[in-house]
């Protein structure tokens, strides 16, 4: 589980099954806008939010859903006592993000391995993330 937690808002909550395709990051960034919008959380919360959810659901479909079945990643979103906070789940190949230790920035981007700069985006933009696999499926919170 992926944990987003950023200031803002009221008690309030959605959730959305997205098939994970080529449609999904649009899917999820009309969910998070109107999300965003309906609470009145901000530009900031909102470009947050999307980059941060954008970057778990490209590597879900990149690299988490290996086979040819079709995969759901399910999200839910609860503002709350000014916090957003977000759960993330898919059933993918299990892969805790957060164990990834941030790139080098000493070293030159071409060198860095692949998916550390997504990770760190996710860090850099949260207050608290978290990985759990429960039920064979993987939650970011």
């Amino acid at each position: 589980m992926v944990v987003v937690s950023r200031t803002n808002g009221d008690t309030a909550r959605a959730r959305i099954a997205i098939a994970g395709d080529d449609a999904a990051v649009a899917t999820m960034e009309d969910f998070v806008r109107r999300f965003c919008a309906e609470r009145a959380l901000g530009e900031a919360m909102t470009a947050r939010l999307a980059v941060v959810l954008e970057e778990l659901l490209t590597n879900s479909i990149k690299y988490a859903f290996t086979d040819a079945a079709r995969h759901d990643v399910h999200i839910a979103l609860e503002a709350d006592g000014g916090r957003v906070i977000a759960v993330y789940e898919d059933d993918g190949v299990p892969f805790d993000p957060f164990a990834v230790a941030a790139p080098n920035f000493e070293t030159p981007v071409e060198e860095w391995p692949i998916g550390r700069l997504g990770v760190h985006l996710i860090r850099h933009l949260t207050d608290r993330v978290s990985y759990e696999r429960t039920a064979g499926a993987t939650a970011s919170r």
